[in-house]
């Protein structure tokens, strides 16, 4: 699948990794000032961490235009 389908509203925002670390850090201020995203900041802080963890991977597959190969492994 191509990752177009799979992330067109996040590919819209996010050109490069600068701005996934961005959106990132945007993110951990909201939860530092207590302002949550979703209904649960529980979840909030679990998707900022796995954001972090996984940055790597994520940017990969947010800014790839064809298919992922041997990322996806």
């Amino acid at each position: 699948m191509k990752q177009t389908i799979m992330f067109s509203k996040l590919n819209k925002v996010i050109k490069d990794a600068d701005s996934l670390k961005f959106l990132i850090d945007t993110l951990i201020i909201r939860a530092k000032e207590n302002k949550p995203i979703s209904d649960n900041p529980m979840i909030d802080g679990m998707n900022i961490a796995w954001m972090l963890k996984n940055r790597i991977l994520l940017a990969e597959l947010i800014c790839t235009q064809d298919h992922l190969g041997r990322v996806s492994y």
